[in-house]
């Protein structure tokens, strides 16, 4: 078949059960079945699917959660929560929800999709490219989290390949009043 193979699995107990693996295209999944037509008929369902552009390996609450909702979630973890720049953080999290991007389901989130986002942020709105790779930060932490501790286990961090034109030249000091006199005055005195 294409893309999959069912094996046979005999366990110690002697039940048998049929693993199939479905390696096709971008995707790898795999589930148990009781028999070898339910795994065949399984490995052809998903095939076919993925060849449609219907098929998803989320399934329940996953599949509906949004971007912004990821947000919320993400700032609610106990290890985000006790992070010493929380507060900068959900000031971020709360931004990017203004955004088109946060409307999205986040297993539908494709690399388009962040690089739209960049080019708003860096030419719309004429950010700096650090505070931008500040934002990305956030993005890319919400979905390492989803895949990690919310059971996306099969979502790939698309913003990860999103690159960034090289900084620009930092800030430049501006002086206060009496700043420049309180140098010379200091430089004066070696």
């Amino acid at each position: 078949a294409k893309g999959f193979k069912p094996k046979k699995h005999v366990g110690k107990n002697g039940d048998v059960t049929w693993y199939t693996r479905v390696r096709y295209k971008e995707y790898d999944v795999s589930n148990n079945h009781s028999t070898k037509g339910a795994a065949d008929a399984w490995g052809t369902d998903v095939v076919n699917q993925i060849d449609k552009g219907t098929f998803s390996q989320f399934h329940g609450d996953l599949l509906n959660l949004t971007f912004s909702d990821a947000l919320d979630k993400w700032l609610e973890e106990p290890d985000v929560k006790k992070h010493k720049g929380y507060i900068v953080e959900t000031h971020r999290a709360n931004n990017l929800k203004k955004y088109p991007i946060a409307k999205k389901k986040l297993v539908d989130l494709k690399t388009s999709d962040f690089r739209d986002y960049r080019n708003t942020r860096l030419k719309t709105e004429n950010r700096a490219t650090q505070t931008v790779k500040n934002d990305f930060n956030i993005i890319k932490g919400v979905i390492n989290t989803a895949i990690s501790e919310w059971g996306f286990d099969g979502l790939v961090n698309q913003a990860k390949a999103i690159q960034f034109p090289k900084a620009e030249r930092g800030r430049d000091k501006r002086l206060k009043e009496g700043e420049k006199e309180n140098i010379f005055e200091y430089a004066a005195q070696d």
